[in-house]
């Protein structure tokens, strides 16, 4: 993972480079993972012997913080993307992660999520009242952060992991009097069904929205979460903010100390790829892009066609959902497969399918992996030649 994290800090800083332009520019990093990335290009460009090209900030922000703006500037223009966040919810539960304040699911907040029957119930209920002020009060607070960390800059670059890009859309819809530039490691519009129209943004690894065998870099849609773990430390998502005595809007993420919680030495294989960061000098560079090039096909191998300790190296306990709820999703959340049905729901709902194959059918995973990558590969072709047609 070291040549892949020197990537990625070699196409953020190739970015920079071109689209600086004094000091009317800011970049946030948004936490959670941004925060990693921009510790990590420090230590890269301190390594090659460079200087950031753009003053960074670290970015207290989250999908559900950032929403919170874009509903109160434009909420019709958001309703399809929360469309997809909340679906399945109840009403109370949109109202209480929104507006950051309990609300009790009964009555008539028990019903389904819609968003035209959140807004009557945010204009016309009492409780849906203090809803409303309780969420306007949470947006309040997060464009006081961005105005006290990017300084009256004409023009912010919100640099991000990936991959959809809902942070981008919401402060896009959110800040219009901002100039804002979406700036993502991997992007990818895996929700094209929705047919929603997202700002433009950069994919500086990655640009794709499905798997090619023939990019190796796409192999991150695979398994994105084992790319996020890399990336973000054991810190909170953005919730809430608050003031403090002396007036500074700080997140539920600053918590004592969260600065020291940043440290790369908490994950091993972030720790591996900090430590190769470390032997990079200024004639390091023409290789970057070579060395990491082969990194991925190292990788892409591991994820497709994973061993017992491919496993046990590359499997992500478990992910939070986010966007303010506490569900999670995990790899090897059990490990007996008392049917063959338990064994085909666990691949199908795993956030790592190669590896549940792996471990629900060890003697004929082989077999049954190359099918699988055989199907992606049809597929992957027919919509190559669909799109050149």
């Amino acid at each position: 993972m070291g040549p892949i994290l020197a990537e990625c800090c070699h196409a953020v800083y190739a970015y920079l480079d071109v689209a600086a332009d004094g000091d009317r520019s800011r970049v946030l990093y948004c936490a959670r993972g941004g925060l990693m990335l921009k510790r990590a290009l420090e230590r890269f460009l301190e390594r090659i012997g460079r200087t950031p090209p753009i003053a960074g900030e670290d970015f207290m922000v989250s999908r559900l913080a950032a929403s919170r703006l874009a509903l109160e500037v434009c909420p019709e223009r958001v309703a399809p993307l929360l469309a997809l966040e909340f679906e399945g919810r109840s009403c109370a539960a949109v109202a209480s992660v929104l507006s950051a304040t309990a609300v009790p699911s009964c009555g008539v907040w028990a019903q389904p999520y819609n968003f035209e029957r959140l807004s009557k119930l945010m204009s016309t209920d009492v409780v849906g009242q203090q809803v409303n002020q309780s969420m306007i009060e949470q947006a309040s607070l997060l464009r006081e952060h961005i105005a006290s960390i990017s300084i009256d800059s004409e023009s912010l670059h919100v640099v991000d992991t990936g991959v959809f890009g809902s942070i981008g859309h919401y402060l896009a819809l959110g800040l219009p009097d901002r100039s804002l530039h979406s700036v993502m490691l991997f992007r990818a519009n895996y929700r094209k069904q929705a047919r929603l129209q997202l700002p433009v943004a950069r994919g500086l690894v990655c640009n794709e929205d499905y798997y090619l065998p023939w990019k190796p870099r796409s192999v991150s849609r695979l398994y994105w979460p084992f790319i996020e773990a890399l990336f973000e430390p054991k810190l909170p998502s953005v919730r809430t903010f608050r003031r403090t005595l002396d007036g500074e809007v700080l997140s539920n993420l600053q918590q004592p100390n969260w600065r020291e919680r940043l440290s790369w030495d908490g994950n091993p294989i972030r720790a591996g790829a900090f430590d190769y960061l470390a032997t990079l000098d200024p004639a390091s560079v023409p290789a970057i892009v070579q060395k990491s090039t082969n990194a991925w096909r190292a990788l892409r191998k591991r994820i497709i066609y994973p061993s017992q300790e491919d496993m046990v190296l590359l499997g992500v306990s478990q992910r939070g959902v986010d966007f303010g709820f506490d569900d999670l999703v995990s790899f090897g959340g059990n490990d007996s497969h008392p049917n063959l049905l338990s064994r085909i729901i666990g691949i199908r709902t795993s956030i790592w399918p190669e590896g549940e194959i792996r471990r629900a059918f060890p003697e004929t995973a082989g077999l049954l992996l190359r099918v699988l990558e055989t199907k992606r590969a049809i597929s992957a072709v027919t919509r190559a030649m669909f799109r050149v047609s």
